[in-house]
Formats: C-alpha cells, structure tokens, sequence
C-alpha cells in the first residue's frame, strides 16, 4: 500500500510538470497546438525510452525503494533545471531538449515500482496493473491541480517547486520504507525467497520444489 501511494503522489507531479511545460511552451512559441505536440512529443519518447532502458534492468536491483527514491530525486532536479533553462535560454525548440531527462527519468518509476511489489512472477499482471492505474490516477489529480488551482496559489514557478517538493518527499518516503522492509522478515519466509526477492541475490534459484535437486542450497561461511 505505501508503494501505491508514493506510485500515486510521483504521477500527480509529473503530470503538473506536463501541464506546466504545455504552459510555458505556448508563451514561447505563442501557439498552445504546437506547444502542446512538442511537449507530448518529448513526454512520450522520453517515458518510452526510460521504461525500456530502465525497466529491462530493473529485475537486477536489489533495493528497488531505493532505486526508485534516486529516481524521483533525479526527476525533481532535472525537471527544475528545466524550467530554469526554458526560461534562459527563451527558445521553444530548445525545450524539448529541456524535457528529455526528467521523462527518461519518468518512464523508469514504473517498472521499479512493479519490482518493488513483485516477489512472484505469477502475480505480475495483477501488480503491474494495479501500479500503472494508480499512477494514472494520480496523474489525473496532478493534471486537475495544473490546470486550474497550482498556479493561482503558487504561480508557475512555485507549482514547478511544488511538484520537486512532491518528488523529494516520495523520495524519502521510499528510503525509510526500503529500510523498514529490510528489517522485517516474515518468520514463515523462505530462506530462497528473502534471497531472491528481498536481498536481491539471485545466485540461489527454485528447482524441483523439495530440496532434493540442490538449486537452492546455501552455503553459510561460518
């Protein structure tokens, strides 16, 4: 549950920072169509990038809390630079190039998020769809947020600072989940399963399910 809601909090926040972009675009290129191309365009093919880069990686991770907590800071840093250099450069091409790595950075929270929650391939449909619509849902908050209540509180900028609040604030939510779990183990667990899925060290692998087969021996030093 802690999981889906730091899935939930970071999809509110990105698509604050989309609806931003959108905003800022249109002032610079002084058409809200092409604003709105270029920066799905670059939202898009940044996710998809960071999903297959990251996402085909991720089954290696071993502390995923902690993984997806680098994620977020990341993105709150990158997406801030962002919009500081938009703003300085003042040139709406440019902008796409702006956007690239704090989306790269997006399309990575997903597939950790799924390692994050999976410790049976079995359950991965269930996990994953569960996970991808709670971030939509949060990305439905965030866009709600943007559009009409963020920058009349706070203005543009604050409501950028605000979705790196948010990212920061997952972040750290993440660390101190990561070391609670690390901490806690069922005493039912299976020595093979904390290995595996807790540890992350996947030297130790199931086999025929009875001990007899040797794929899942440890040897202890000491």
């Amino acid at each position: 549950m802690a999981v889906l809601l730091l899935v939930f909090v970071s999809g509110a926040a990105a698509l604050v920072y989309e609806v931003l972009w959108v905003r800022e675009l249109g002032l610079l290129l002084g058409n809200t169509a092409h604003a709105s191309a270029m920066t799905l365009a670059a939202f898009f093919l940044g996710v998809s990038a960071g999903s297959w880069f990251i996402g085909t990686r991720a089954d290696r991770v071993r502390r995923p809390l902690i993984a997806y907590a680098a994620l977020e800071i990341g993105i709150a840093v990158t997406a801030v630079a962002g919009f500081v250099g938009l703003r300085a450069v003042q040139n709406g091409p440019a902008g796409f190039v702006f956007l690239l790595p704090p989306t790269i950075l997006m399309g990575g929270t997903l597939p950790v998020a799924i390692r994050c929650l999976v410790s049976d391939a079995t359950m991965l449909g269930r996990t994953g769809s569960r996970v991808h619509g709670v971030n939509t849902l949060g990305a439905a908050a965030g866009a709600w947020l943007a559009g009409f209540h963020l920058p009349v509180w706070f203005g543009v900028a604050g409501s950028v600072c605000a979705a790196a609040g948010a990212n920061a604030l997952v972040a750290v939510f993440a660390i101190v989940t990561q070391r609670a779990a690390s901490s806690a183990v069922e005493p039912s667990a299976l020595l093979l399963d904390v290995l595996r899925y807790e540890a992350g060290l996947t030297g130790t692998k199931r086999g025929c399910d009875m001990g007899t087969c040797g794929c899942c021996a440890v040897r202890i030093d000491g």
